[in-house]
């Protein structure tokens, strides 16, 4: 299989509250609403990639949203191989630490790449 060349352009983060028809209790308690982020990620090819990430707090998904933009601050312009890209990302966080938000941002990044390599090679879902 051919691996469709894209190049990221951009990424676009925002986040919305989703009623759950069954509330989820926690040790921490009960949640009502599943807050997601909603990620695109753009092309240059005009692919976009899409994924959300469940950000278990209303108040993590703007966090998560700003280490988005910090993701692509690095990213801009390079080709979607997302292995490449995870070691790449891996290194600039590498002193604040690849976990939690940081990780959470990467990992979604990483998925809607994923998404984006399926769609331009004709995968539909």
């Amino acid at each position: 299989m051919n691996v469709p060349q894209l190049t990221v352009r951009g990424i676009r983060a925002r986040g919305v509250e989703v009623p759950m028809r069954l509330p989820l209790g926690t040790s921490a308690g009960m949640l009502r609403t599943a807050a997601l982020l909603l990620i695109d990620v753009q092309t240059d090819e005009d692919v976009t990639g899409r994924f959300y990430l469940f950000c278990y707090l209303p108040g993590a998904a703007p966090a998560i949203a700003a280490m988005l933009a910090e993701v692509e601050r690095s990213v801009k312009g390079d080709r979607i191989a997302p292995a490449d890209l995870w070691a790449k990302l891996a290194r600039r966080f590498k002193l604040i630490g690849v976990q939690g938000i940081v990780r959470m941002a990467m990992a979604g990044f990483d998925c809607a790449c994923w998404d984006a390599l399926a769609l331009a090679a004709g995968v539909r879902w």
